[in-house]
């Protein structure tokens, strides 16, 4: 057995190493793991604290997609309270939501995922492409500025209480976001522009996304809104099959008639799948489900905002029709959710400068138990909770889009090493080429912070030589 680390998996949310196990004697590669090195135990220490805190605490879970968490726990502490939030509230909350979604999409696709894409390290990238990495840097500072005037820091914010917000917007914070989000709009579509005449027609990204080694067939879920669209912070949660036929659609509540985690011997990790009449679908395994934004791609059928749609109709126009199963496809629409969220931002924010009311709804019955939905820039999280008659925590449970992603990124990692798998037995190592396997980890936008698992590998007792490749 040769056993090949590769450690640490580079420009990813965390630390992450990959473990890949061959057997040189026949030729195979027996398995390929993706091990998050950290547990942090959230769940854990939330057991016991005032609901109401939550939102607080768990968007400390991750820099990078606080809001996210923040959102979705709010969601969930309303639906214990069972306090149905203001309009106001919950057009200011989802305003924050899109704005999460473009914060995170920038910062990875400009930084993490352009050396995938381009080919080129990030030095080549500021000497050759300045005109582009200016443009979504200039976008992300828009929406960090947005965030700060919402929740007063761009992470781990304090906005929401339990049937609410904490304040309402002045009209010269309205002002203030309606032009950054105009700022956003420029750059973004400029952007875009960009991409389409020079990325979208290279060789090196065509081969991405044309790639088998990155294509696995999953069934994919997220919400969608009442018409259909992409719903990021409201609506149900749809579940299609890998040919595109709908499984399911169902309140958030009731995500557990279709969602079930598994364990397995090697990881501290759950693994989610889809509970099916053929449980043990796909190749011998559990129902594999994808979410991100190749999910809401899949899932939703309408795109209501102009440019968006123009957008989205040359993606399906470029790659045929839906479902797509290439996992590098998620840098692409990654931009274009970019795009639709700020067109959407521009219309909330007029709904919101028009709305009178509350900040807050105070009434409610209780329910003691609640759950929050929203999507994530990586896909859809889950928030969970249960409390006793004082509203202290008694269970909590997080699924997060990493741990959703988890079972098709330990897939997709061993599908590389398949298609590598002449090199990889070669005497000659050389770690260049393994760099299809971190692209592919690089195409889910991993956030290991939030998964916190920690996976292991059991001995079979077989004497095995190991190689490490450290960066």
């Amino acid at each position: 057995m040769k056993t090949i680390k590769i450690e640490p998996v580079t420009r990813v949310e965390g630390e992450a190493r990959v473990v890949i196990v061959i057997d040189e004697e026949k030729h195979v590669v027996r398995d390929a793991y993706y091990q998050i090195m950290s547990l942090r135990g959230f769940e854990a220490f939330c057991r016991g604290r005032p609901v109401e805190e939550l939102p607080r605490i768990t968007s400390t879970i991750c820099g990078v997609c606080s809001w996210a968490h923040h959102l979705a726990s709010a969601k969930a502490v309303d639906e214990v309270y069972g306090r149905k939030p203001t309009v106001y509230a919950d057009n200011l909350r989802e305003l924050t939501m899109l704005a999460q979604i473009c914060d995170s999409h920038l910062l990875h696709f400009a930084f993490l995922a352009l050396p995938d894409i381009l080919s080129k390290n990030i030095r080549e990238i500021v000497i050759g492409e300045p005109k582009l990495l200016s443009m979504l840097i200039k976008a992300r500072s828009s929406v960090v500025n947005i965030e700060k005037i919402l929740g007063g820091k761009p992470i781990h914010p304090s906005f929401t209480v339990p049937g609410g917000v904490a304040r309402k917007l002045s009209r010269e914070d309205i002002a203030r976001i309606n032009n950054l989000i105009r700022e956003l709009y420029v750059n973004i579509t400029a952007s875009i522009d960009y991409f389409n005449e020079r990325i979208l027609k290279s060789t090196n990204f065509r081969k991405l996304i044309e790639n088998e080694a990155f294509t696995i067939k999953s069934y994919y879920m997220g919400l969608i809104d009442t018409d259909g669209s992409i719903g990021f912070y409201r609506g149900k949660l749809r579940i299609i099959d890998p040919d595109g036929r709908e499984l399911a659609l169902l309140e958030p509540r009731d995500y557990t008639r279709f969602i079930e985690e598994r364990v397995e011997a090697w990881s501290y990790s759950k693994f989610p799948y889809v509970k099916t009449n053929k449980t043990r679908s796909m190749d011998g395994e559990y129902g594999l489900v994808r979410v991100g934004p190749l999910a809401r791609f899949n899932i939703s059928t309408k795109i209501p905002l102009e440019r968006s749609r123009f957008e989205y109709e040359r993606l399906i126009e470029t790659l045929g029709e839906k479902p797509i199963h290439n996992s590098q496809v998620n840098h692409w629409i990654r931009l274009l959710e970019v795009l639709y969220s700020t067109e959407k931002m521009f219309k909330l924010i007029e709904e919101i400068s028009n709305t009178e009311g509350e900040t807050v709804n105070t009434s409610g019955e209780p329910r003691y138990e609640g759950v929050g939905i929203v999507e994530a820039p990586r896909g859809t999280l889950i928030h969970h909770y249960k409390t006793n008659e004082d509203f202290i925590t008694t269970d909590i449970n997080v699924i997060t889009p990493t741990t959703f992603n988890n079972p098709a990124i330990n897939r997709e990692i061993r599908k590389v090493c398949e298609s590598s798998l002449h090199n990889i037995l070669s005497s000659d190592l050389e770690p260049s080429y393994f760099n299809d396997v971190e692209v592919a980890i690089r195409a889910y936008d991993p956030c290991n912070s939030c998964s916190t698992h920690l996976h292991i590998i059991s001995s079979d007792g077989r004497k095995s030589k190991s190689m490490v490749i450290s960066r």
